[in-house]
């Protein structure tokens, strides 16, 4: 049986780059869900939870960093790759480290580059929730 192909949630409030990237990611053969913001990203989780976020950090109403925020608060593992057009500062990579994410691209990103984060993060992301499933038998 074929493994199924991983749902990514792309969070970016330009709808160019948001539809590009998620045209781009589908070449690339993952499934796509789209939202403008942090809060419309929050309510699509709410309903289903995509295998990995890309998330754009300077958007209106609910940022990137207040959606991982609130994100860590529900989903301690879920992979967030940022990608942002801000140059990767070392104490806002710092910042986002501490909030779990998987990895950070600077906008324009090579689509390859992104996709190859991506199968990285949610494969480390199986292995870790399989890891904390098995269970071990006392010896007899």
């Amino acid at each position: 049986m074929p493994d199924r192909k991983i749902w990514v949630l792309v969070v970016d409030d330009n709808l160019v780059v948001r539809k590009t990237t998620g045209k781009l990611l589908r070449k690339e053969g993952f499934e796509i869900i789209l939202a403008e913001n942090g809060e419309e990203a929050m309510g699509l989780i709410e309903l289903c939870t995509p295998d990995c976020i890309v998330l754009d950090l300077l958007m209106p109403k609910v940022h990137g960093h207040g959606f991982l925020t609130w994100l860590r608060k529900k989903n301690k593992t879920l992979p967030v790759i940022v990608a942002s057009g801000i140059d990767q500062q070392p104490g806002l990579v710092s910042a986002m480290e501490l909030l779990g994410i998987a990895g950070w691209v600077s906008k324009p990103s090579n689509p390859k580059k992104v996709a190859k984060m991506i199968r990285k993060a949610v494969e480390a992301d199986k292995e870790t929730t399989s890891a904390n499933l098995e269970t071990t038998t006392p010896d007899d």
